[in-house]
């Protein structure tokens, strides 16, 4: 985990650069450019309204695509990235489910995904999933099973907590 302060857009831009260029790719046979790693990014954000000081919280996540091996003929360390990167949306997968049926216990901890995606998806914050889909028929089975994921997802219901801001003076 890294702190990095942003102050304006182009912190932001260069912020945004710097992340797209660490993070490890490869290609295979299904995508010329496919993710090794999950990306989560935690964004603290303070606001001044007035006199009070409003704290907000983004959490942006990008997630590895879930593969296929024997589609994407990863052979060697590539293989071996696949079988990793396929643990974790398996596990937020489990969770989903979980939440979804409004079961007891959710299984949070099968994975460190997981775990880091918590506060978003236990119910006091407000989530927003984007899914992506490729319209070519050779992509159907992927994206069947993303749309599924999708329908399992809208099945988890949120609400934000608000907090209120304390005093920007003393914050000061």
């Amino acid at each position: 985990e890294t702190l990095v302060p942003l102050a304006n857009a182009a912190d932001v831009a260069r912020f945004a650069r710097t992340i797209e260029a660490t993070r490890q790719c490869t290609s295979h046979a299904l995508n010329a450019r496919s993710s090794r790693s999950h990306c989560l990014v935690h964004l603290h954000i303070a606001e001044r309204r007035g006199g009070r000081v409003a704290h907000k919280q983004l959490l942006v996540v990008d997630l590895a695509g879930s593969e296929r091996i024997l589609k994407s003929g990863v052979e060697g360390t590539a293989q071996d990235q696949a079988i990793t990167i396929n643990g974790s949306p398996t596990a937020l997968g489990k969770v989903i489910r979980a939440l979804g049926r409004r079961e007891a216990h959710v299984p949070y901890r099968d994975s460190t995904l997981t775990m880091l995606l918590r506060s978003s998806l236990g119910g006091r914050a407000r989530t927003a999933v984007v899914i992506n889909v490729a319209p070519d028929a050779e992509h159907a089975d992927e994206t069947a099973c993303s749309l599924e994921f999708g329908t399992r997802m809208a099945a988890v219901r949120t609400a934000a907590t608000v907090v209120v801001g304390t005093d920007a003076a003393g914050e000061v």
